[in-house]
């Protein structure tokens, strides 16, 4: 903040700290200009901290490293030798958990172990999968033989994305769709997409989603709907409703979030452990909240707590009443409380819909899988086993002893 940073810049600092340096990118204007300015004295001593130092773009990794060393400013690519050589044992320090554990002898870092969940559809969710992905790849081949594929590209993925994170979220999105088409809203030929347009759009899919922490994807999507909407034709309204139609049959019967409430009760009920649940949409979180709090046996038992952009002033509140208070067992949070919240009293992590960067799972385990954290840590990921899932197996050989995989089925 300016008021902030003037008071910085007139101070002689010897050191210079930047935890969660990843923040720092050509996009963040202010973060940007702050960094730089702090960082400019030669005389300074500069380290950077981030667990998530290169987030897949390259020229923002390259503009941080050019903050700490002045003579890679002109490059401009990471495979080459003139880079490997000027910043060999010398720039980047990897420290694992595992690392930290040999050096101490001890096990200073518990183990973190990895599941994914898969989840047995219903007819019902099997076709609204199957309707809704016929429905978006006939979109996305009218659009690109008539070479407007881009926006629709988009649209697609926003609704398939929506749909696989909960029925709620679906509604919410089609229902908007809906309301556009009879508002006419948006017409496709008025779509430019600007700078603006362009961080939103880095933002929902994961490569710049710390832009700006106090938006809510939900917000974004909005705003993505009410501008691409129009690529929706009104004789194509009747499948829309269908879809429609078909979400709130499956609100009624959700193997998901069935499957989601009976890990959690036995994790809090039978095993005494506190859980964070992270979900991308605030839609999907009420949601999920509401089912939990319908369960009288949980209800009376549980105390539920919420972090989103809805209650971020009171972030530190509420991370202590969860922390201290035993009857708050359950935590529901959106990715603006993936960063930078000590949540170590809680030992089970649970992603309720897979994010699309492994960068969301590395920042959400560190809630939880941190220094001060006493028992091993779980990480549960949900799939809903319909067409289109693919899953990755992911493999970190740096940490081999501290990670273990398993899949399993919950019918």
């Amino acid at each position: 903040m300016d008021r902030h940073l003037s008071r910085l810049l007139n101070v002689n600092w010897d050191s210079i700290v930047v935890d969660e340096a990843h923040n720092v990118t050509l996009r963040s204007k202010k973060t940007k200009k702050a960094i730089e300015e702090l960082t400019s004295n030669d005389s300074r001593n500069v380290l950077f901290l981030s667990a998530t130092p290169h987030r897949g773009a390259t020229k923002d990794y390259l503009f941080r490293l050019k903050l700490l060393d002045t003579k890679l400013n002109g490059l401009d690519k990471l495979d080459c030798s003139e880079f490997y050589s000027l910043t060999h044992n010398s720039i980047v320090h990897r420290r694992t958990k595992e690392v930290v554990n040999l050096i101490e002898n001890s096990k200073i870092f518990t183990d973190c172990h990895f599941f994914a969940c898969l989840v047995k559809p219903t007819n019902i969710e099997k076709e609204f999968h199957r309707k809704l992905i016929n429905f978006l790849r006939r979109k996305v081949r009218e659009a690109r033989e008539k070479g407007e594929e881009l926006p629709v590209e988009l649209m697609a993925v926003l609704l398939r994305k929506r749909a696989s994170s909960s029925p709620n979220a679906a509604i919410k999105t089609f229902s908007r769709i809906l309301r556009n088409l009879d508002e006419r809203i948006s017409e496709t030929s008025s779509i430019r997409f600007t700078e603006d347009i362009e961080e939103k759009i880095n933002v929902v899919f994961g490569e710049e989603y710390s832009v700006d922490t106090d938006k809510e994807f939900d917000e974004l999507i909005k705003g993505f709907c009410d501008k691409f909407s129009g690529i929706i034709k009104p004789e194509e309204r009747r499948e829309v409703e269908d879809l429609l139609k078909l979400a709130k049959e499956i609100k009624k019967d959700d193997s998901k979030l069935k499957a989601t409430l009976e890990l959690v009760k036995d994790k809090i009920m039978s095993e005494n452990k506190k859980v964070v649940i992270f979900t991308e949409y605030i839609d999907t979180l009420d949601y999920i909240k509401k089912r939990f709090e319908k369960d009288k046996e949980f209800k009376e038992e549980v105390g539920i707590l919420t972090l989103s952009s809805r209650n971020r002033r009171d972030f530190s509140d509420i991370v202590l009443q969860f922390s201290r208070d035993p009857s708050y067992k359950l935590l529901l949070a959106t990715d603006v409380a993936s960063e930078g919240l000590n949540l170590q009293t809680a030992n089970v992590i649970v992603n309720y819909e897979p994010p699309w960067t492994p960068i969301k799972i590395e920042q959400r385990i560190g809630r939880a899988w941190r220094l001060g954290q006493r028992s091993d840590v779980q990480v549960y990921t949900f799939f809903l086993a319909v067409e289109g899932l693919s899953l990755i197996h992911i493999s970190e050989p740096t940490r081999p002893r501290l990670i273990s995989y398993a899949v399993f089925c919950l019918k």
